[in-house]
């Protein structure tokens, strides 16, 4: 994809942000299947989609000049352990 003005870049971003978010609710539940089929227990995993306003914010700084190939977390997922021993199993 040619690079876009930060405008058009947002705007892209704002038209696709429905893929990140089914793609990170995705993940979340392949997750909590494979955490279950595993039998380890974990406190908490949640997922999110960084909204519009926050990838806004993020490239009207001087630090991207291709926001679309820079930007890395436009989706994510946290796993919370209970303990610092189950990290080795969640990871694996």
């Amino acid at each position: 994809m040619a690079k876009l003005n930060k405008e058009d870049t947002v705007q892209w971003y704002a038209q696709n942000r429905g893929l990140y978010k089914k793609l990170s609710t995705k993940i979340h539940n392949i997750l909590l299947e494979l955490l279950e089929k595993e039998n380890i227990t974990v406190h908490a995993i949640n997922n999110r989609t960084k909204d519009v306003d926050s990838f806004k914010n993020k490239i009207d700084g001087l630090k991207y000049d291709d926001p679309l190939n820079q930007i890395t977390d436009l989706a994510g997922i946290r796993i919370i352990a209970y303990v610092e021993d189950d990290l080795k199993p969640i990871c694996k």
